[in-house]
């Protein structure tokens, strides 16, 4: 008896053990809209906890969307977080959006680990294919005009806007914002008050929460003039020009006041979310200045790029309104006084145009008809105004992957340092053996062998500010070595980390599938088949069955072939889903193949269904010497027949019912070779490889 009683209690204790739970803040997050390919979101954020893990947590996003655990750097398609005695303490999860083909995404962010509850949360954005909303905009620019000469080229391009009135009540202005300004969870995004690395303390409803009085911090929201109305005397147009009026908690505008914004670091004031007033610590100015939290200053400076730009006509006779001589050099060129240029490039190259910013620029041109140029090319901030190189990333990227591929694609990505853009380099057959060169930029393109070459064969296959990109254009039977470089800024003020770069080693698209099929053989087993053209550092496949609760789970391994071109036919029985079955009528599997080096990869889901058991699907003679196909049926079924080569080109198709033994001849001479054969029945589709000699 006090046996029974000490395995009873081991058995519940091992449940007990292996019950953990991973808990979520929330089930889903708000739909990241917009976001230009190459391009990044800003990102979302929510926190997990868990206890009770025997095993370490990890957090799977679907294509397009990134996972980190810092705000700044490190962002990829996979997380590992390794409990402490089985807990994991309450933990940022930073997701952003950051699509490499253009489209709508969606899909669910996965939480596992095994012998736990898995949690998942929904997550969704469309791609776009420019950041321009009217890709023929620019055209008459020339792409040679540098300096004063280009700025006048822009400032023709841009005037005579359709001028929004600035209005009081709902009208004018305050209208415009739930349009242009608009957060995730749609409450007012305001460039003061709202950080996306820590939670806001409070949170503005349009119209609703418009100031208004105000004597603390979200008590309303107000229209703040970055550049400051005292310095045009409040005249129109300037005094309800978009592109430099944001919706921002009134309190901290009303603290800002008209001071210039700058760098400080005595403040005599700090808000709630950073914003710091005081002494400004950029050289050449001391006087008082406003400085806003990091998020947003990329955003100011283009601002007030925009505005010489724009008022080029007027602004050299702004100088002497109120404290405008801080800042204005009294000219149209270049505008701004050294110390105050200095700042905006510095902002400018540390923060890049990101999809908020995007967003807004396209929501703002459907209201003006004109647009901020230095957010559709932020290359012009340097052919204008020059300035110091952009500072060198310090992060390099880490953990190359490749995450799907198929015999000619490859989905490649990394771990993001902590630069704001990154470049992938390819090489076919050989390490990527030169680098880039700082003030230059280079031109990707995502079929290798058609992007920018960097010395000789070294083909630059992204360029941008995401973490991933889905390469074509590959050949199976080749190798490829990759090499990601972060680093900063744009055009000539390119800055390479170059000293430390992420290398790949030898890649090679480790398995070409050719099928994989399963069916229900008797009512305790589950056969399941599949067929490699080739492999490739191909250590083994592990089986994995889909279970309720706990996602995709090994149920079995079978052994790979290491490097091969001759095709191989696998096969494996399942028997654990008689005693724990995933689902009543169908099982979900797919298979996991793993190189000797720990990389790994996933076919296709498949599913079998265990309601069609005692329907036996037929059989082929293979290889076959005849000019046809002899086909082996336990039941009479009707039967679509479709023959083809390996590129998938239809060869033969014809439709029958077959017999216990049925010819099918072909309608001419088939040529020795391997063929792929579909078998189409009521009861399931069967695909066969097909030898003919």
């Amino acid at each position: 008896m006090r046996n029974i009683f000490l395995l009873t209690f081991l058995f519940a204790f091992q449940v007990f053990a292996q019950a953990g739970t991973i808990t979520l803040s929330s089930a889903s997050l708000f739909g990241f809209g917009n976001c230009a390919i190459y391009h990044t979101s800003d990102a979302q954020r929510y926190t997990l906890s868990a206890t009770a893990l025997s095993n370490p947590l990890f957090i799977q996003v679907p294509a397009h969307f990134e996972v980190s655990l810092s705000y700044n750097s490190g962002y990829s398609n996979q997380i590992q977080i390794n409990p402490v005695s089985g807990n994991i303490a309450t933990t940022t999860i930073f997701i952003r959006f950051s699509p490499y083909l253009s489209g709508a995404f969606s899909g669910s962010i996965n939480h596992v680990s095994v012998g736990s509850t898995s949690q998942t949360k929904s997550v969704s954005g469309t791609g776009l294919t420019s950041v321009l909303s009217s890709t023929t905009y620019y055209n008459t620019i020339s792409t040679t005009t540098t300096g004063a000469s280009l700025k006048t080229a822009l400032y023709n391009k841009i005037l005579g806007h359709t001028v929004t009135a600035y209005g009081s009540g709902s009208s004018g202005l305050w209208a415009t914002y739930s349009t242009t300004d608009p957060f995730y969870n749609g409450k007012v995004w305001d460039i003061y008050s709202t950080r996306m690395d820590a939670n806001s303390p409070f949170e503005f409803t349009f119209s609703v929460d418009q100031c208004g009085t105000y004597s603390v911090e979200g008590d309303c929201y107000n229209r703040e003039h970055s550049f400051p109305q005292s310095w045009f005397t409040s005249s129109s147009p300037m005094v309800s020009d978009m592109y430099h009026i944001y919706p921002t908690d009134g309190k901290v505008n009303g603290m800002r006041n008209n001071y210039p914004f700058g760098e400080v670091s005595s403040p005599t004031y700090t808000s709630l979310q950073g914003g710091k007033l005081g002494p400004n610590t950029t050289a050449g100015y001391t006087g008082i200045t406003f400085e806003p939290i990091d998020d947003y200053k990329g955003d100011l400076a283009r601002s007030f790029f925009y505005m010489a730009t724009r008022y080029e006509n007027l602004i050299a006779g702004w100088q002497s309104n109120g404290n405008a001589n801080d800042v204005l050099a009294g000219n149209a060129f270049p505008a701004y006084d050294a110390w105050f240029l200095n700042l905006l490039v510095k902002w400018h190259n540390q923060d890049p145009p990101g999809a908020k910013e995007i967003n807004r620029n396209n929501a703002v041109f459907g209201y003006q008809n004109n647009r901020n140029p230095f957010i559709d090319s932020p290359q012009y901030v340097n052919r204008i105004w020059g300035g110091a190189i952009a500072s060198q990333p310090t992060v390099a990227a880490t953990n190359f992957n490749l995450m799907n591929f198929t015999s000619t694609t490859a989905t490649i990505g990394c771990a993001t340092g902590n630069g704001k853009r990154r470049l992938i380099i390819a090489r076919m057959g050989a390490p990527v053996n030169a680098l880039p060169a700082d003030s230059l930029t280079y031109t990707a393109n995502a079929v290798f062998g058609s992007g920018q070459q960097i010395g000789t064969g070294n083909y630059v296959v992204y360029n941008g500010m995401g973490a991933s990109v889905l390469v074509s254009g590959l050949n199976q039977n080749l190798t490829y070595h990759f090499l990601v470089v972060e680093y900063n800024g744009f055009g000539r003020v390119c800055n390479y980390l170059t000293t430390s770069t992420l290398a790949s080693g030898v890649v090679a698209l480790p398995v070409e599938w050719l099928n994989f099929s399963g069916q229900q053989v008797s009512p305790k087993e589950i056969s399941l088949h599949w067929t490699t053209a080739s492999e490739t550092n191909n250590k083994e496949f592990s089986i994995e069955r889909w279970l309720p609760n706990q996602g995709f789970v090994s149920v079995g391994k079978v052994a790979g072939n290491g490097t091969t071109n001759i095709m191989k036919q696998f096969s494996f029985t399942d028997v654990s889903f008689y005693t724990n079955p995933g689902n009543t009528d169908v099982e979900l599997y797919r298979l996991r193949q793993t190189d000797f080096d720990g990389k790994f990869s996933y076919s296709d889901e498949i599913t079998v269904d265990k309601t069609l058991s005692k329907v036996s699907m037929p059989k082929v003679v293979n290889p076959t010497e005849e000019n046809g196909l002899r086909v082996f049926s336990d039941t009479p079924q009707e039967t679509e027949i479709v023959l083809c080569d390996l590129s998938g080109k239809i060869i033969f198709q014809t439709k029958t019912t077959l017999s216990h033994e049925t010819f099918i001849p072909f309608e001419s001479e088939l040529p020795a070779g391997m063929y792929v054969l579909h078998l189409m029945q009521r009861s399931g589709k069967q695909t066969y490889p097909i030898i003919k000699r």
